[in-house]
């Protein structure tokens, strides 16, 4: 396992808000099936409010990198608009934390997957 960095070793060591999501509105799923990574992101969306994002948990068969990329896109969703949070820069969160070494880049698109497709069930429940 290559070395981590700092912010990394701290989200993956500790990550925040793992687990089940009690009350979940909105659920969505990451993989990278070159090397087996799964990511189940939950959100909890208030209906009002633009459709605030109450909170957010995933659970994760996964590297360090997408655990540390999720934990901390959990904290950033916290508190945004849908619309906020479909446009969630999570490359330049990453950056701004460390960024991420060259062969964990996969993250990124695992987790981006996972959230796309928890909007996108959130959509879907709405207007059937």
């Amino acid at each position: 396992m290559p070395a981590l960095r700092p912010w990394m070793r701290d989200h993956f060591e500790q990550p925040r808000n793992v687990g089940p999501l009690a009350g979940a509105t909105a659920r969505g799923e990451g993989r990278n099936p070159a090397c087996g990574d799964l990511l189940e992101l939950e959100l909890r969306i208030d209906p009002g409010r633009a459709g605030t994002v109450l909170e957010a948990r995933f659970r994760a068969q996964s590297c360090s990198a997408v655990i540390a990329c999720a934990s901390l896109a959990t904290e950033r969703l916290r508190g945004l608009a849908l619309e906020a949070a479909a446009s969630l820069d999570l490359a330049a969160a990453v950056e701004e934390a460390g960024g991420l070494p060259p062969r964990s880049s996969h993250a990124l698109a695992v987790v981006t997957r996972a959230l796309h497709g928890a909007l996108a069930d959130h959509e879907s429940r709405c207007h059937p």
